[in-house]
């Protein structure tokens, strides 16, 4: 009796099989990923709520406005100030706020004016937060009734965390990861099925296929 064993087979099967089980792990990655992302993208959507506040400005009296809504560290907001009265006013850095304040009404009229100051009834422009997320504002108003201002801010960045931000980068980079992944494992089982099925030719099948 002659026993024939074929381990090429055998280890193509075993292979195979492996093969199929990486690549639902793969899948059920993919998959989790994709939920994860959304979730994340739906948090990153409802915290981009614009802040709004109101504030009555005495009059020939300069205003400082200091604004802390948890917005990320060093991140770009986008501010839009109305006034129903024109008025002066700009946003300035943390250092120029505490500076100005420190001056006497003299050399404070000049440094506002070198900090180009917007006058009239509306602006719109981005300001950057500084390492505490903080925003500052300086007015002046010229006019001998009070005025109202109204100031509008919104983040470019949904108030993201630098933590989250980096977990989303992070799990793209998975995702993309996974992706290609998986694309190898399928281009290997079809090389793998090509080869099994080139085993089980015989002979002469194989002559008739290279002719």
């Amino acid at each position: 009796m002659i026993v024939r064993y074929y381990p090429s087979l055998h280890t193509s099967s075993r292979e195979k099989r492996n093969m199929k089980s990486k690549t639902k792990n793969i899948l059920s990655i993919v998959i989790l990923l994709s939920i994860s992302l959304q979730i994340l993208t739906y948090s990153t959507i409802e915290s981009t709520e614009p802040v709004e506040n109101s504030y009555i400005l005495p009059a020939q009296n300069w205003y400082f406005i200091f604004e802390d809504e948890n917005f990320t560290a060093n991140s770009i907001v986008n501010y839009e100030w109305s006034s129903d009265i024109e008025i002066q006013g700009t946003p300035v850095s943390e250092a120029d706020y505490t500076t100005i304040q420190a001056m006497n009404l003299m050399k404070r009229s000049t440094y506002f004016e070198s900090l180009l100051y917007t006058e009239g009834k509306f602006d719109t422009g981005k300001v950057t937060t500084n390492q505490d997320g903080e925003i500052f504002f300086v007015f002046y108003n010229p006019k001998s009734v009070q005025a109202n201002l109204n100031l509008k801010l919104e983040s470019n960045e949904g108030n993201l965390s630098p933590t989250i931000i980096g977990l989303i980068s992070a799990l793209a980079a998975i995702f993309f990861l996974s992706i290609i992944i998986y694309a190898i494992i399928k281009i290997r089982n079809k090389i793998l099925k090509e080869a099994e099925e080139e085993e089980d030719l015989t002979p002469q099948q194989r002559y008739m296929q290279n002719q």
